[in-house]
């Protein structure tokens, strides 16, 4: 019986073939160092030990970031669930912003360095569910800048500590043969590389949406308060400024009345004789 003949496979699918099967022996090999598993590094070299210590606190603080903390106020304001998405939540809040707008009050808020409502209101008083609002969104904007900031500076650290993954790399090729800790050192200092990389992806993220989320805010609430007070400060200047307003009177400068006359002379000159 004549075998059948050899049907020759494409390179393309034997390289497929041997890259599928190498993924998972290189996904052994590449282990997590100890710092990638949340433990700490102990070596008794001091400077290797105060920089594990350092990606150590900050892989702690990356870890326990709660950047959905900064809606809190404004879903209790607004009572909308804590599942809601961002764009439900920013709905709901601009409807709450019209219908105030709707019965006098008029809003917008202000993201400088401390965020601040701003209200134009008529005679009608605030009505207390718009009033929580009002405390609510300005709480909300605060919490949102004071994290963005805090991730901000993170994110430098994070990468102050990034730069000095590869002096202390060829630090450790200086070490002894002999030593214990080379292996150990160079495992936690590529591990501390890639830890670093993740936690700058996720700060970037988190930064990235705690912006949005502010600029969001900012647009859902701005039913005109800003431009309602550029108009009355107009309306000001022109009023000051109007043509063929007297300008107001100066205050008289010297004695106040007609002067007195001087008096009359004596006869036969200045002297009595």
């Amino acid at each position: 019986m004549t075998p059948a003949p050899r049907r020759s496979v494409p390179a393309w699918l034997r390289l497929a073939c041997a890259c599928a099967l190498a993924a998972p022996l290189a996904a052994c090999a590449a282990k997590h160092s100890k710092l990638e598993d949340g433990q700490s590094v102990t070596t008794g070299k001091k400077s290797y030990d105060g920089y594990f210590a350092k990606v150590a606190a900050l892989r702690d603080k990356v870890k326990s970031l709660e950047s959905d903390s900064v809606r809190e106020a404004l879903l209790a304001a607004v009572d909308v669930k804590k599942e809601a998405s961002l764009a439900e939540l920013m709905a709901t809040t601009s409807q709450r912003a019209v219908h105030a707008r709707d019965y006098g009050l008029l809003m917008g808020l202000r993201l400088s360095q401390k965020p601040k409502v701003v209200t134009v209101r008529g005679e009608m008083a605030i009505d207390p569910k718009d009033q929580r609002l009002l405390a609510a969104v300005e709480e909300s904007a605060t919490r949102t800048l004071e994290r963005y900031r805090e991730y901000s500076e993170l994110l430098t650290e994070a990468s102050e500590l990034s730069a000095e993954v590869q002096e202390l790399t060829d630090g450790v090729g200086k070490l002894p043969n002999e030593d214990p800790d080379r292996d150990l050192l160079r495992a936690e200092l590529a591990g501390a590389e890639r830890l670093l990389d993740d936690s700058q992806r996720k700060l970037q993220k988190e930064a990235r949406s705690l912006a949005r989320f502010a600029l969001e805010l900012a647009i859902a609430v701005d039913t005109g308060a800003d431009a309602a007070q550029s108009e009355r400060c107009d309306a000001l200047l022109k009023d000051d400024g109007k043509p063929g307003k007297k300008p107001p009177k100066k205050p008289p400068v010297g004695p106040v009345g007609p002067v007195p006359p001087p008096p009359p002379k004596k006869p036969g000159g200045d002297f009595e004789m």
